[in-house]
């Protein structure tokens, strides 16, 4: 029996959702935000799909409804190759690290914890 680590349960989320990368410490812009294929959500973290190899540690996550985002900043904590809708992906697994506020062009963050 495998041990798992989760603080909360997973979820299936076979979801559409907008991820961007956060490169040198800056925040995405709006432009940055691509949509991908999600697998599951819990509250500490989400699993998603990319088409290419993750060249990031940390990911900007918009959850929801076009009109009622959710922004959250996810540290990858694995990543592995997955086979998805037929092909091969990246599934990348993150924990939630943050809440972002987006307000124009800029992305605040609030830690959890703080």
């Amino acid at each position: 029996m495998i041990n798992d680590q989760r603080s909360s349960p997973r979820h299936d989320f076979p979801y559409q959702q907008l991820v961007a990368m956060v490169a040198d410490g800056k925040m995405p812009a709006s432009s940055d935000f691509h949509t991908v294929p999600c697998e599951n959500v819990s509250r500490g973290g989400i699993a998603f799909f990319l088409n290419e190899e993750p060249t990031a540690q940390e990911y900007v996550v918009a959850l929801g409804p076009a009109w009622n985002l959710s922004y959250l900043c996810a540290r990858v904590a694995h990543t592995r190759r997955a086979i998805y809708d037929g092909k091969l992906w990246y599934r990348v697994a993150c924990r939630f690290t943050g809440r972002a506020s987006f307000d124009h062009s800029t992305l605040t963050v609030v830690r959890m914890g703080e």
